[in-house]
């Protein structure tokens, strides 16, 4: 008796030590500063593409570029919040977005073609291919998950 008392009290302290964590993922990257993010993004992308030392300049420099202003528009939007200001965004708002998210891939896929040679960007063009379809089949699930409960 005094055993299965003794192990039935360990499996509830077990469960609550696991359901007490956090259930929230942190995002890769988001507690580096811009310059770590940048020079960790850069070391990947020349080890995969096997960049020159110019190429590596001009990619860590737009990366930077890029992160630093993630960075801002975080730091916005988290003061917004504070400040009870952040409502979620009116559907013409959400389509501006979009298209300002659009825009920006487009204009950095330009900007990182004139930097890769052919090779180099047929690769990289893959490799974001496959990022994007793994961010978007995880965005799936939890679409799929939140619309049976």
């Amino acid at each position: 008796m005094m055993k299965k008392l003794m192990i039935a009290a360990i499996t509830i302290l077990s469960l609550q030590m696991v359901t007490a964590q956090p259930h929230h993922k942190e995002k890769k990257g988001m507690h580096l500063n811009p310059e770590d993010y940048a020079s960790i993004k850069t070391k990947k992308m020349t080890l995969a593409l096997d960049l020159t030392a110019s190429q590596q300049d001009a990619i860590y420099s737009l990366v930077l570029e890029n992160a630093k202003k993630r960075k801002a528009r975080m730091e916005t939007r988290k003061a917004k919040k504070e400040n009870g200001e952040g409502q979620k965004p009116s559907k013409a708002e959400r389509v501006e977005i979009i298209k300002r998210k659009l825009d920006h891939k487009i204009a950095m896929k330009a900007e990182v073609k004139k930097i890769l040679n052919k090779e180099q960007y047929t690769k990289w063009d893959k490799m974001q291919t496959r990022r994007y379809a793994k961010a978007r089949h995880g965005a799936d699930k939890k679409h799929r998950a939140k619309h049976r409960a």
